[in-house]
């Protein structure tokens, strides 16, 4: 007889898996669950993937002060199908927008003319999830800091 333990995903639940659950695999392109599943019906066992599962990171703050270090508001994600991202100022006027995940804001306004004022600054960012379509929305406070 197999020990069955519960095993929990943040996004998924699992119930009954054996206790020959694989930890997740994380590269930079994507993260993979693997487990080994048990259904007490039929007593078949098999291998059950979940593949690219959603995953953001945003942060709150960068210094755009050429030091090369954090000079850049960047977003960083996995298992994206679509990606825009909007940055606004406290007047509520867009200083920067992409639909790239790769490129970031570097700090400057005005089709890069004039560099922007420290201070607090409003983003907004939807994302399409690629394994399941689902649409996510963020919106928070960046602080950019000179």
């Amino acid at each position: 007889m197999k020990k069955v333990i519960l095993f929990f995903i943040s996004v998924l639940s699992i119930t009954a898996c054996t206790k020959k659950a694989i930890a997740p695999k994380i590269s930079d392109k994507e993260i993979t669950y693997r487990s080994e599943i048990v259904t007490t019906r039929n007593n078949v066992s098999g291998a059950l993937n979940f593949d690219t599962i959603l995953t953001m990171y945003i942060p709150n703050a960068f210094t755009p002060n050429g030091d090369g270090v954090n000079d850049v508001f960047h977003v960083y994600g996995t298992g994206i199908k679509s990606f825009s991202l909007v940055v606004y100022d406290r007047w509520a006027t867009t200083v920067f927008s992409t639909t790239d995940i790769t490129k970031g804001w570097d700090g400057k306004v005005n089709n890069g003319e004039e560099i922007a004022d420290s201070g607090v600054y409003d983003y907004q960012i939807n994302a399409t999830d690629k394994t399941t379509g689902s649409n996510h929305n963020y919106t928070g406070e960046l602080i950019l800091a000179r």
